[in-house]
């Protein structure tokens, strides 16, 4: 196992973030385009808030915005933390989650299952599928 110097590491985790970022541009604009940050790690961190806090608002964008994020589980400068806020947030409105989502974000803890540790955002997601399926 080849260890990256933990600058590197961050680097490819922020690139990973954007990467993600633009891929979903059409929906990711809106929030994008509010945060004027110039460092990049703190950049993520402001949009991520920011669809967070979209989420509680009821936003139809960031709501699925946010289940894109979950799904998807890219790889980021402090994701745990951004998955655990967007996963609360969407939990906290899951009847407003499209159909077209609901199933993926029941599964998704289950990508944890063979991991040799539980990550933080574990619960989260297992709260979040919880609802989902007793919605359902």
């Amino acid at each position: 196992m080849t260890w990256l110097d933990p600058k590197e590491h961050a680097r490819e985790e922020l690139e990973t973030a954007r990467e993600w970022l633009h891929s979903h541009a059409a929906l990711a604009k809106a929030f994008t385009s509010k945060v004027s940050q110039p460092h990049p790690f703190v950049w993520f961190g402001e949009v991520m808030e920011l669809v967070a806090t979209s989420i509680n608002e009821g936003d139809p964008q960031a709501i699925k915005l946010g289940c894109y994020y979950l799904i998807d589980d890219p790889k980021c400068p402090f994701g745990r933390i951004f998955k655990r806020r967007v996963a609360n947030a969407l939990r906290r409105h899951h009847d407003e989650i499209p159909t077209e989502f609901r199933q993926p974000l029941i599964n998704a803890p289950h990508k944890f299952d063979s991991h040799p540790f539980t990550p933080h955002e574990y619960k989260d997601l297992l709260r979040l599928s919880k609802a989902l399926s007793q919605s359902a």
